[in-house]
């Protein structure tokens, strides 16, 4: 049975009215948010450059991605696994996001990616073992479409059994 979803917090409703079209919303979260995301990246790369970067990254693909935004989680949960995904390496960030965002696994992103085997299974294991550490210490609650147990949990349960 289905657990019902938590009331949205009003970022998480404000991210709804951009995706749906609201150029406003995007404004309001934007205001809300530039400072504390900037000072967790900061914290994570201790580089202010590298955290500028980032910083810019994640605000692109909130945009990028706002069509596909679904309110599971608070917006802080969005924007800082938004956040990791951007300071994983290329190979292992494409490796996480196609099995996560188009269900492939590792035998079909090993072909996409022209890799073997061990290599994609590797960058997914490497992905998710950053994301984790990075998202953890800012105790930040993860909750995705993995329901009650979080993405982490499910990063551990579910991945470590796969990847060996």
């Amino acid at each position: 049975m289905l657990e019902p979803m938590e009331p949205l917090d009003e970022d998480a409703m404000l991210m709804v009215r951009y995706r749906d079209g609201d150029a406003g919303a995007f404004l309001t979260l934007y205001a809300r948010h530039k400072g504390p995301l900037y000072r967790y990246l900061l914290r994570q790369v201790r580089n202010a450059g590298a955290a500028a970067d980032l910083f810019q990254d994640v605000w692109s693909r909130l945009v990028a991605t706002r069509s596909r935004y679904e309110a599971r989680a608070k917006f802080a949960t969005y924007s800082a696994l938004l956040a990791a995904l951007g300071a994983l390496p290329q190979e292992q960030r494409e490796a996480f996001l196609l099995h996560e965002e188009t269900g492939l696994t590792i035998e079909e992103i090993a072909r996409v990616t022209d890799v073997g085997v061990e290599t994609a299974k590797s960058r997914l294991r490497y992905a998710i073992r950053k994301l984790k550490k990075s998202l953890l210490p800012a105790e930040i609650p993860v909750r995705s479409r993995y329901g009650r147990e979080g993405f982490e949990q499910h990063a551990i349960n579910g991945h470590a059994r796969r990847l060996g």
